[in-house]
């Protein structure tokens, strides 16, 4: 095939500079991006060099690799070894199904009976629990955006991860790998690597278990999962947070469970309304530091929930997504340290926050009753986890590197979390306040209550400015407590402190463009 010259230099970028202004690097990257998916870039054009890119557009250098690496990471450009960028073949676009006009047609027929049932016409051919789980799983997402725009909730940034150190790691593994990791795994994980979680847990967490009654997952969802599986028949109440964490409601949604939202205030879960209401089999609670509001739970409400699951041979799922980044005082012991009730507790906890979001591994620690009957249904299901990422994890942590990485992210994300409180002082509406600053990769910007400031609204605007912001009452599972729950999710983990300022900004300017006033000169902030 011949190479198409490079013409992306013919397309001439406009870009905007100024104090408000976008980053260029996201303006380059958004307008090249449209030029693809315009067809004035076509499959295999070639982009000029970065070097000859930042000449032509006034910018550096690092500015266009920036722009380069996110549409690469996005997969509308590939770099061939020796021979520059070029447009891909295949776009993320081109991997969306596409319904056929047969397909169409039936899924409109079946769509009278679907809306009958009360459900989502999603199509006749899938069952009654899948159409619940779509239908019940929706949230508000921010589209449109690259991966990392300012504000990304949740995402840590892997451009500080040692890299080097982990691929090291991985060629020692897999270059020459022990004949023992080829064949059937066990399916709690590799003891390793649940002896490296152990290790951790004790010392950092103070939460005394066996690697025995640790289970290897894909992360948080999968070890609900599991969880749901173990303990719940369809039709079994679970309490949740209300706001809470939209990701958990496919897999009790799976399960079968029936849902009660409970309240959620300055001290975490309300769990009074939990006791006043239906009784449960379950709770599902961050207590650490609940998502997305930032609070953390009481002790007088962690030993009430405890005394509850005690009295009832109910269950408790603790959520400890992101506790190793806390900014002020020591960690909090988790509820299965306390004793008082903690055989009745199951612990979450991820790696995705902490190292990177696509590596995908997490554990589920279980009381010692329930680990057999765990290993055995795994055993029935899935036989074992997937192999190729614990050796190389499980080093990383016994080495040493692990704990390394943590302590120098932490730095660097209370450095940036400082940045970001400074600048909403200084340009956000003083009767807004900030929460959530003891911990964690985001803030909560809460908005007035007495006002008709509707956060949905505000989010909509500061994403059409390139934010990657979100509503805090889009995360509510009831309409009544979307008004008593108005806020902005803040994240800070993956912007760079040379990218918040503008960022605030428009902020700013999004909030101004939906309020009636300014209520003050600087913002109050509360932990």
């Amino acid at each position: 095939m011949s190479r198409k010259a490079s013409r992306a230099s013919l397309i001439a970028l406009s870009l905007e500079r100024g104090p408000n202004a976008v980053p260029l690097h996201l303006q380059i990257y958004a307008q090249l991006r449209q030029a693809v998916l315009e067809g004035r870039l076509a499959a295999d054009t070639r982009l000029p060099s970065s070097r000859l890119l930042a000449e032509e557009s006034g910018c550096s250098r690092n500015t266009v690799l920036n722009a380069y690496e996110q549409l690469a990471a996005e997969g509308y450009i590939v770099g061939r070894v020796g021979a520059g960028s070029y447009i891909s073949r295949v776009l993320p676009e081109d991997l969306q199904p596409q319904d056929s006009k047969q397909e169409q047609d039936s899924r409109q027929a079946g769509a009278a009976s679907s809306q009958q049932e009360g459900l989502e016409p999603e199509g006749p051919f899938l069952a009654r629990r899948a159409r619940r789980i779509l239908e019940g799983s929706r949230q508000q997402r921010p589209t449109g955006l690259p991966a990392f725009a300012p504000f990304s909730v949740g995402a840590p940034d892997g451009r500080h991860f040692p890299f080097d150190v982990w691929g090291r790691l991985a060629g020692r593994f897999w270059r020459a790998p022990d004949p023992l990791l080829l064949k059937q795994g066990d399916p709690a994980g590799l003891p390793e690597l649940r002896q490296a979680i152990t290790d951790y847990l004790g010392g950092v967490r103070s939460l005394k278990v066996d690697p025995e009654q640790i289970f290897i997952t894909s992360g948080s969802q999968q070890a609900l999962t599991w969880a749901c599986r173990l303990l719940l028949d369809p039709g079994d109440r679970v309490w949740v947070e209300d706001p809470g964490y939209s990701g958990f409601r496919a897999p009790l949604l799976a399960a079968g469970a029936e849902t009660t939202p409970v309240s959620v205030d300055g001290e975490g879960v309300c769990v009074d309304e939990a006791l006043a209401g239906p009784q449960a089999r379950l709770a599902v609670v961050a207590p650490a530091r609940q998502f997305p509001t930032g609070a953390t739970l009481s002790l007088a409400r962690r030993l009430e929930l405890l005394r509850w699951a005690r009295a009832t041979d109910g269950w408790v799922i603790e959520d400890d997504y992101d506790s190793e980044y806390r900014y002020a005082g020591r960690p909090l012991a988790p509820l299965q340290s306390l004793g008082e009730g903690a055989g009745r507790v199951l612990y979450i906890g991820s790696f995705s926050k902490v190292l990177f979001s696509g590596i995908r591994l997490g554990y589920l620690v279980v009381p010692p009753e329930l680990a057999e009957p765990l290993r055995r249904l795994r055993r029935a299901i899935e036989d074992h986890p997937p192999l190729a990422m614990q050796p190389v994890l499980a080093a990383f942590m016994r080495e040493g590197h692990f704990a390394a990485h943590v302590r120098r992210m932490r730095l660097i994300y209370a450095r940036r979390q400082d940045c970001l409180r400074q600048l909403c002082a200084d340009h956000l509406p003083g009767d807004s306040r900030l929460e959530g600053l003891e911990a964690g990769l985001h803030l909560v910007a809460r908005l007035p209550e007495n006002r008709a400031l509707r956060d949905q609204a505000v989010a909509a605007r500061a994403r059409a400015q390139g934010l990657m912001v979100q509503a805090l009452s889009s995360y509510c599972l009831t309409s009544e407590r979307q008004a008593g729950q108005q806020g902005l999710l803040l994240g800070f983990a993956a912007t760079a402190r040379s990218e918040m300022p503008w960022a605030v900004r428009a902020l700013a300017s999004a909030l101004r463009e939906t309020n009636s006033g300014n209520g003050g000169q600087a913002i109050h902030q509360s932990g």
